[in-house]
């Protein structure tokens, strides 16, 4: 399933984050999407959303993940985010093009966004309660997606754009993400791009 949205949706979620976090951190930044399929061995699916920040304190990494059983039962979502190594990734100020080079799961992590078919794209992801969350945004342009993730690799789609990220952690003192070092791929899954 692809989760990109026309944007002026992403657009007009983006309005609506600043708001919503007022007195607490909210970063500004080029961002870059994209999903992931994982098939998991037990027949679930688990859809891993990941999204790029270049933000003002540095390059930010979001991953939302989401499980479902062959019945379609679907466990409450996981969402990390941790801070990324300065030349870990670079986006074009103008363009779909973004380039991302970490490390997830203990495998070296490589994405590649190239400006697709111009369509405007965007997405919205928030996580958490109402004294506890996380939010992010972004508008954009499509792209087209190379992913190499250890021994797996795949092409797909994605967006590249302007986004907004708000965490209240700061203000109440709880976090809603885990680090990005907990996320744990199961033994035995495989990689699709959407």
């Amino acid at each position: 399933m692809n989760r990109l949205v026309i944007a002026l949706v992403g657009l007009g979620c983006a309005g609506a984050i600043a708001p919503a976090y007022a007195g607490s951190p909210v970063e500004q930044g080029r961002t870059a999407g994209t999903q992931l399929e994982v098939q998991l061995p037990d027949g679930s699916t688990m859809d891993l959303e990941l999204r790029a920040m270049d933000t003002s304190d540095g390059p930010l990494l979001l991953l939302e993940t989401d499980t479902c059983d062959a019945d379609g039962y679907c466990d409450p979502s996981n969402d990390y985010a941790s801070p990324l190594a300065a030349s870990a990734l670079k986006i074009d100020p103008s363009t779909a093009t973004a380039d991302l080079q970490t490390t997830l799961d203990g495998s070296p992590l490589a994405i590649a966004w190239r400006p697709g078919d111009g369509a405007e794209v965007g997405g919205t992801q928030v996580a958490g309660g109402s004294s506890d969350a996380t939010a992010t945004t972004y508008a954009g342009n499509g792209a087209d997606v190379t992913v190499r993730w250890g021994d797996a690799a795949c092409t797909g789609a994605g967006g590249v754009g302007n986004g907004v990220y708000g965490d209240t952690g700061p203000v109440t003192g709880d976090t809603t993400s885990d680090p990005v070092s907990a996320f744990r791929l199961p033994s035995g899954a495989t990689v699709h791009c959407t």
